[in-house]
């Protein structure tokens, strides 16, 4: 027999405007020659009106009105106990507001109370290396991520969660005087879903455990003053 498949659609018209206003400082101050500390402090207020209608037929079946207001601060300190290595600590909070999108695929979320605002909290402490022609930059990192929002299918209630991660970062930069240099960036972290209502356990969706990125280029100098680089990417 016969069977229809893929009837299923989602055709919208939506109207938003967003306005986004804020007011922010930041100072550093040197203890010392080879000591540094900076802090900065950022209070925005952000507001949404919009407005979804679902299927086409001019019934407004989502609309938001938001206006909320977050701050957001960082501390850090840099050590330079060399000329040419050095050691740096960050504390950071802050926060990622939420627009379009969010609200309608958020919606049910939005409705019981949630104002969907994602607040990062973010310890750092690093070492960093600079030689001639070599560059090392390493950072330990632990961060956590609350009011990320996950949907299992279209329609079904948004779950409010909150996630952790801690891991290293690397950075490397190698330089020859033939030409030849190399930037290896990569990342090892440990994810978990702390918070859930189906999910707490699990490791943060679209996080990996690990990522490496290389890239080797050669410059070429020409007689007449050209020149030319050769390079490719492997992740």
């Amino acid at each position: 027999d016969n069977q229809d498949s893929c009837d299923w659609n989602y055709d919208i018209n939506s109207v938003g405007d967003g306005t986004t206003s804020a007011l922010y400082a930041a100072a550093s101050y040197e203890i010392t020659d080879s000591l540094t500390i900076d802090a900065g402090v950022r209070n925005e207020n952000h507001e949404i009106e919009y407005t979804v209608d679902e299927g086409l037929d001019g019934v407004i079946t989502k609309a938001v009105s938001y206006d909320e207001t977050s701050t957001a601060w960082t501390v850090g300190a840099n050590w330079m106990f060399s000329d040419q290595q050095g050691v740096f600590v960050r504390v950071s909070d802050g926060s990622k507001m939420p627009f379009f999108d969010d609200f309608r695929d958020n919606f049910s979320a939005y409705q019981d109370g949630e104002d969907l605002i994602k607040e990062v909290s973010q310890y750092e402490l690093g070492y960093k290396l600079a030689s001639d022609n070599f560059e090392l930059y390493a950072t330990g990192f632990f961060n956590e991520v609350k009011g990320d929002t996950f949907v299992t299918q279209p329609g079904a209630p948004a779950q409010v969660l909150t996630n952790e991660a801690y891991g290293v970062e690397l950075d490397l930069n190698y330089y020859t005087d033939g030409g030849f240099s190399l930037n290896l960036n990569s990342t090892v972290q440990e994810t978990e879903i702390t918070e859930s209502p189906t999910n707490k356990g699990n490791e943060a969706q679209r996080q990996p455990s690990w990522q490496v990125r290389m890239t080797p280029s050669y410059d070429i100098d020409f007689s007449n003053g050209m020149y030319a680089t050769i390079y490719g990417t492997i992740s």
